[in-house]
């Protein structure tokens, strides 16, 4: 676990579950992470998996970094 970086956008993970399934986040457009309120994870939060169902609902957020 490692601090969220300044500019980064901390989605909560409901909003970004819900954002992926109306493709607003694709695989393309950036790099996600699982993420608390205060810390973000090394492990990828990928919006293709995502879509398929593949959610690790142990997080409450994604940082996202926008390319």
């Amino acid at each position: 676990m490692k601090p969220i970086c300044a500019y980064a956008d901390l989605i909560p993970l409901k909003e970004f579950v819900e954002a992926v399934r109306t493709r607003c986040f694709i695989d393309y457009d950036g790099t996600g992470y699982y993420a608390t309120d205060k810390e973000e994870s090394d492990v990828y939060a990928i919006p293709s998996e995502i879509f398929k169902g593949q959610i690790d609902w142990a997080w409450t957020h994604v940082a996202w970094y926008n390319k």
